[in-house]
């Protein structure tokens, strides 16, 4: 592999990375006014790709409560 080729791979995974993270934090803070987040919940955000975190999104502001929220993800 070229050095630029690494180079370019790192940074597609490193903005990548900042992006699950962007998501992850407005579901955690979307939900952590509607109850305590669990470490199993944590859990399936941590494993959750970029797709499913989009429509978990939408879930985590319609639900009521984090139990709701997981109902809604099928959890």
């Amino acid at each position: 592999m070229l050095f630029t080729e690494k180079l370019e791979e790192e940074y597609r995974d490193g903005y990548e990375a900042g992006e699950k993270n962007a998501r992850i934090s407005i579901i955690r803070n979307a939900l952590s006014e509607k109850g305590p987040l669990t470490p199993q919940l944590e859990e399936y955000l941590e494993n959750a790709n970029i797709p499913t975190l989009d429509t978990w999104l939408r879930f985590a502001f319609e639900a009521g409560n984090c139990e709701m929220f997981l109902q809604k993800i099928g959890k």
